[in-house]
């Protein structure tokens, strides 16, 4: 009770620094920010006494009450500084003396850490005026002290983004009951994400034939995470050329669609056997008959009796080509 009465009478009485008049401008600084933002401000400052004053800027982070007055003095989060609003403040903290009628220009840097998470944001620069640091801060505690209230908002532009590396299945599906399909999908964003959605296959027609879900565990996809996942689509039916259509949905806060599309053609190991064979069988069939054709072609010729006239008079001489049909 004694304790409290001192502490009472002690506030009561007059000091040097009530005694003291100067004045801050702007009362209230504002700010839209997002992270890695660096702006700059400046506050003045102006005695407007009779007396010289000393002030001792200092930082503080502040609650704000509904009507925009302050409610508390907190204390900073030092060990998180993405939410640490102080750390964000630089502004000189060396003793200011001005004398009466004198101002002064401070400047304040506010660097937005780069993780710097949503919300609002509220600190205040206290300039209480003493001959210790300690007596001009807590001159600002205790709300004797002129200053200067931040208000800082953050809106969350944090962003979720998915992007497809790839997207295939097997060109020619011979084997085997099911046709095996492969998609990587990585976190580009800032936010997890979890991708679901589906793989519709459709024959030349149009037709669907076949579906397969995408991602059927829920696997979350932290941001910077690359996953390949596979699958199998039953082949049962498929015959021919056939349309893969990979449709991937994600987001929580907006929605987003990621599409491919993929062909491949189905065609059973003994549909080729079969094939072949008849490609074997027809391509021995012309050779026989070629080879038959060329043989007939060359017994005619061989029976062929051609006649031969000799021209009866002068000739040319002999040349190395000429053949000599004269009878010997």
């Amino acid at each position: 009770m004694h304790y409290l009465l001192f502490l009472t009478l002690l506030l009561a009485l007059p000091s040097f620094s009530h005694a003291q008049s100067y004045t801050v401008t702007p009362p209230v600084i504002e700010h839209k920010v997002k992270p890695r933002d660096i702006l700059e401000d400046a506050i003045k400052i102006t005695n407007t006494g009779t007396v010289p004053v000393k002030i001792f800027p200092s930082v503080h982070p502040i609650a704000l009450g509904e009507d925009g007055s302050i409610k508390t003095f907190e204390s900073p989060v030092m060990t998180d500084q993405t939410r640490n609003v102080t750390s964000w403040i630089a502004i000189s903290r060396a003793r200011l003396e001005l004398q009466p009628g004198e101002s002064a220009k401070i400047p304040v840097t506010l660097t937005v850490n780069p993780n710097a998470v949503q919300g609002d944001y509220y600190a205040y620069i206290g300039f209480g005026s003493g001959d210790k640091r300690d007596e001009a801060e807590a001159a600002v505690m205790s709300g004797r002290a002129p200053g200067v209230t931040m208000r800082i908002s953050m809106a969350d532009i944090r962003s979720e983004y998915l992007r497809l590396h790839s997207f295939t299945i097997d060109r020619f599906v011979t084997t085997g009951d099911t046709i095996p399909v492969r998609y990587e999908l990585e976190n580009i964003g800032d936010l997890p994400a979890t991708p679901q959605g589906e793989i519709i296959i459709y024959d030349v027609r149009g037709r669907e034939v076949a579906s397969l879900a995408v991602n059927t565990d829920k696997q979350v996809l932290k941001p910077g995470d690359s996953v390949a996942f596979s699958g199998v689509v039953p082949k049962t039916g498929m015959y021919g050329r056939h349309k893969a259509f990979l449709d991937v949905e994600y987001g929580e806060r907006q929605r987003a669609n990621l599409y491919d599309t993929t062909f491949f053609t189905v065609v059973p190991l003994k549909s080729i056997l079969i094939i072949f064979v008849a490609l074997l069988i027809t391509t021995l069939l012309l050779t026989i008959m070629y080879i038959m054709r060329g043989h007939r072609v060359r017994m005619v010729h061989d029976n062929e009796t051609l006649p031969m006239y000799i021209r009866d008079g002068v000739h040319s001489d002999l040349k190395d080509h000429d053949i000599n049909l004269k009878h010997k």
